[in-house]
């Protein structure tokens, strides 16, 4: 077999062969048979495309289903009011600070956009509007 350098140079072959290969991809991606929802087999390029389309409008579409009530009902309380009632309790200043002296102070921002080295250098005054 001749090396690709050794080949006699023939005008169109490489065009030629890259045809051939893409025209051999493009029919093994084709889709040449396919199922409805019913099962019966289709063999038409619309058609295909119809069922296709079909398949995932009634994928995406959204139905009357009301799976709320399943759902609360596998919903189980884990938390008793007691401690329901220590968690939504406002913290105490001095927590505050603690939790805001523990972040480093050149890490990221805040939601804010602040960093945490602004409250500690003013905790004076912002401190104070907890």
């Amino acid at each position: 077999m001749l090396s690709h350098a050794e080949r006699p140079f023939v005008p169109g072959v490489r065009s030629f062969m890259k045809t051939a290969k893409t025209k051999g991809r493009s029919s093994k991606n084709r889709l040449s048979v396919i199922a409805d929802k019913n099962g019966v087999p289709v063999y038409e390029e619309e058609e295909i495309s119809r069922v296709i389309s079909g398949y995932y409008s009634d994928l995406f579409e959204s139905g009357c289903v009301d799976g709320q009530p399943k759902i609360v009902e596998a919903l189980q309380p884990c938390i008793s009011d007691a401690q329901n009632e220590r968690l939504i309790v406002m913290p105490h200043e001095n927590e505050i600070k603690e939790a805001a002296f523990a972040i480093n102070a050149d890490k990221v921002l805040g939601p804010d956009g602040v960093s945490a080295i602004f409250f500690q250098s003013n905790w004076r005054s912002s401190g104070q509007r907890w």
